[in-house]
C-alpha cells in the first residue's frame, strides 16, 4: 500500500509540474487507475473505502451525504479534464 501512495505522490508531482494538456491527461489516468488498484487493496484488507466517506458502508453509495462543497470541486475537476 505504502507504494502506491508513493506513487500516486510522484504522479501529482508530475502532473503539478507539466503545462502539456496532453501529457496532463495521461498522468491523470494513471492516477486514477494506481487509485483504484489502491481501493481495491483496501477492500481486500478490510479497510475504509470511498463508501466509509460518503457515510455509508463500504463499498456501497449513499444518496445525498456529500456536502455540496466536494460535488462542486468533483464537477470542476471533471470539467477540467473534458
Amino acid at each position: 500500500m505504502q507504494d502506491l501512495m508513493q506513487k500516486m505522490q510522484g504522479q501529482m508531482d508530475r502532473l503539478r509540474a507539466t503545462t502539456d494538456p496532453a501529457e496532463q491527461h495521461k498522468v491523470m489516468q494513471e492516477h486514477m487507475a494506481t487509485l483504484q488498484e489502491a481501493m481495491k487493496d483496501m477492500r481486500g484488507m478490510g479497510g475504509p473505502t470511498m463508501g466509509m466517506m460518503g457515510g455509508g458502508p463500504a463499498g456501497k453509495r449513499s444518496r445525498g451525504t456529500r456536502p455540496a462543497a466536494w460535488t462542486n470541486a468533483c464537477a470542476r475537476s471533471r470539467a477540467a479534464w473534458t
